[in-house]
């Protein structure tokens, strides 16, 4: 059966001795590849690891191992925390004191406090794996089918889409919603300056209809004309 596998430790050496182990062991059961993961501020680094195939390096991060760990540090793991995994669902087992059988929710809490074992092993019987741990003061050793954990990675990369989109959505609507406002202040604004500018300006003087007071004058001057024509002739 093939599993993935997160283990705590209660101290961090011993860690680094058991990768170093699991990597020279021949034994019932079978590690293709494992990492040591570290929760360093809001970052999963992988401190160290091996793979035993020729995929190298590659297959880590850009298999199960490392889509799990992006899941994890990524933003549907920062908003949901550890219980994204038990959100998604889970069909794992655990060995050990704490009764968890959620890869995801180990790593996420274990992490913080030291490093985490994450390996995808094949094995027939979980004993022989837990009793090869055993020396290495192991805190807890959680099991997840390796297709199961693959569900999880596959929804949470799918609903991880659906939040950018989400989130990118909400925010031109946010924009839409903000300039709609900054252009109704400024029309305001402009309109109130209008009114500020009218309301100092002097009134303007009414017309006293200078047409009828021009006729006035011009039949005066005819007549003092025509009565100075007369005198003249005489």
């Amino acid at each position: 059966m093939t599993e993935i596998i997160a283990v705590s430790f209660n101290q961090s050496d011993k860690a680094y001795q058991a990768l170093s182990d699991l990597k020279n062991s021949v034994s019932s059961f079978t590690v293709l590849s494992c990492r040591l993961i570290e929760k360093v501020g809001q970052t999963y680094v992988q401190k160290d690891g091996f793979d035993a195939d020729a995929y190298g390096e590659n297959f880590a991060e850009g298999g199960l191992i490392g889509a799990l760990i992006g899941i994890i540090g990524g933003p549907l793991g920062i908003l949901l925390g550890g219980s994204l995994g038990m959100l998604i669902g889970s069909a794992g087992d655990v060995s050990g004191e704490n009764k968890r059988t959620d890869v995801m929710l180990e790593i996420a809490q274990e992490s913080s406090d030291g490093l985490v074992l994450v390996m995808v092993a094949e094995e027939s019987n979980p004993k022989d794996l837990n009793d090869f741990l055993k020396k290495y003061d192991v805190k807890n050793i959680v099991r997840e089918d390796f297709s199961e954990v693959h569900r999880k990675v596959l929804a949470a990369e799918k609903a991880q889409k659906k939040l950018a989109k989400d989130a990118h959505d909400e925010l031109i609507q946010q924009k839409k919603k903000s300039f709609k406002k900054k252009i109704t202040v400024k029309e305001n604004e402009i309109k109130a300056r209008f009114a500020s500018v009218k309301a100092k300006q002097p009134s303007k003087p009414q017309p006293d209809n200078p047409p009828k007071q021009t006729k006035v004058k011009n039949d005066a001057n005819k007549s003092k004309k025509k009565h100075h024509n007369k005198r003249s002739e005489k």
